[in-house]
């Protein structure tokens, strides 16, 4: 896939997120932020901040993968089947 489209997805992948899960992701990974620094910004605990990021980035992936494979499953959870 060609670079243009990859960050076309991750676009609009970080668009669909929760306001919350966008700020967690915005401050780590285009702000350089740690998991704690974060905690500290957003005024909520550490590991509140480290179970926001979890989730976030599960959804994130899920998100970027229903997009790549065409599939409407972008909670990234598996559906069991």
């Amino acid at each position: 896939m060609q670079e243009r489209n990859r960050g076309e997805v991750l676009h609009r992948a970080l668009a669909e997120l929760s306001p919350e899960h966008r700020q967690i992701i915005d401050l780590v990974y285009y702000h350089g932020q740690s998991i704690a620094a974060c905690g500290e910004i957003i005024g909520i605990p550490a590991a509140t901040a480290k179970t926001r990021m979890f989730y976030a980035r599960k959804k994130l992936a899920g998100l970027v993968t229903a997009r790549f494979s065409g599939t409407n499953n972008p909670s990234g959870m598996h559906s069991g089947k």
